[in-house]
């Protein structure tokens, strides 16, 4: 059995048989825009779960605000 190193570009899941043929590939406009979409899908995805977490934590403080005002409505009875 003969084992060979091969490399596998992730854009097109193509095997290269060399380090040297994959760094080539890597400098093609083909790469290039798979890894601008890529780096631009990555970034939607990580602004999208700030906002969520935004807004629960929002949503936390609100309620907590709520929580303290009627706490203390009942430790100080209007007069």
């Amino acid at each position: 059995m003969e084992l060979v190193t091969t490399y596998i570009c992730e854009c097109t899941g193509r095997n290269y048989c060399t380090k040297t043929k994959l760094t080539q590939h890597r400098k093609t406009k083909v790469h290039n825009q798979w890894e601008t979409n890529t780096e631009l899908r990555d970034l939607k995805i990580g602004l999208t779960k700030r906002d969520n977490k935004i807004l629960e934590l929002e949503t936390d403080k609100r309620n907590l605000q709520e929580l303290n005002l009627i706490l203390m409505k009942k430790i100080i009875p209007p007069h």
